[in-house]
């Protein structure tokens, strides 16, 4: 705004001074009349100037907000994000490089919300196919502890196939955590 404003003096000092060279140059009138010229171009310079500070500053306003509150909204959301509370895309006001930043912010949080949603689907699924082979375990555990139930070896071997068979959904559970990861931060770094 500075730089304008000093610009915008020096033209119009300029404009003035070399008005009223002409005006002595040519003596177009008389010393009165070049006086009262000098004070004419001396008012409107600074009226013009005036006008030109004032609608500079508020074309840099309207530039400015279109700059800034955007920008301040998509760090706000980042915040909240971070804070981990919900957040909802936002619409982009500019098809400039904020509104690129903007359409790239809401294509991270539908990834986010994709992979929440996936994340909650595998603990719903990966809580019931646990869930059985404890249940069964602990019915039989329970059964022959409260002697209703003889141990033999086919109830044993039994059992012993329902711990292996929570220890094989344990490991590939854990495998399946180090892919998904490992994917994950491939898509984040790669898009």
């Amino acid at each position: 705004m500075v730089v304008i404003g000093i610009v915008i003096w020096v033209a119009g000092v300029s404009v003035k001074d070399f008005a009223c060279f002409l005006a002595n140059e040519l003596n177009i009138a008389g010393r009165e009349r070049q006086a009262f010229f000098h004070q004419t171009m001396n008012f409107y310079l600074l009226r013009a100037s005036v006008i030109a500070v004032l609608l500079g500053i508020i074309i840099h306003y309207i530039w400015v907000r279109r700059i800034i509150v955007p920008i301040q909204a998509l760090s706000t959301a980042m915040k909240e994000m971070g804070n981990g509370n919900e957040v909802t895309s936002m619409h982009i006001t500019a098809r400039n490089e904020v509104g690129e930043l903007t359409n790239h912010f809401n294509t991270l949080l539908k990834k986010i919300k994709r992979a929440e949603t996936l994340r909650n689907e595998m603990t719903a699924d990966l809580a019931h196919e646990v869930r059985t082979p404890l249940s069964n375990l602990t019915g039989y555990l329970e059964a022959l502890k409260d002697e209703v139930l003889a141990p033999n070896k086919k109830l044993l071997q039994s059992l012993y196939g329902e711990a292996e068979r929570l220890k094989r959904m344990i490991e590939q559970l854990h495998h399946l955590s180090e892919k998904k990861w490992r994917y994950y931060e491939m898509e984040i770094l790669h898009g």
